[in-house]
């Protein structure tokens, strides 16, 4: 069972763009076109993060204490949930479309992101019309 993000994220229930993929994370699933693909919950919650502050440097700190609020996890984790949302995104570390690397500090989120209306964020967001 999922505690974080459940009531409290913004974006619960609600799709929203990033780049090429529709996201779903009601249903833990990204999609772009006809291809579907699953995510763990953590990694879906990650990419929600993110997505609520697109461009913009997001801590490795951050992350932990958004994503996973009452538990003590290692950098591993987020690593880990990072890893496998740019798997599912077919993104490329050395040459991020979707997730970029910011040494020392953390992960920053590239491409567009399109939010329906509604969906409150920080600074760079565009609602879908």
């Amino acid at each position: 069972m999922r505690v974080t993000g459940e009531t409290d994220s913004p974006t619960h229930g609600k799709q929203f763009q990033v780049g090429a993929w529709l996201v779903s994370p009601a249903l833990d699933e990204l999609q772009r076109g006809a291809e579907r693909v699953r995510l763990e919950p953590k990694a879906m919650e990650v990419l929600v993060f993110l997505a609520r502050r697109p461009g913009q440097p997001v801590s490795r700190k951050e992350l932990l204490s958004g994503v996973w609020p009452s538990v003590l996890v290692g950098d591993d984790a987020l690593t880990q949930a990072v890893a496998k949302l740019r798997k599912a995104l077919v993104d490329d570390a050395r040459s991020p479309s979707y997730i970029e690397t910011i040494s020392k500090r953390g992960y920053r989120l590239v491409a567009p992101v399109d939010l329906p209306d509604g969906i409150p964020g920080e600074r760079g967001w565009r609602a879908c019309g």
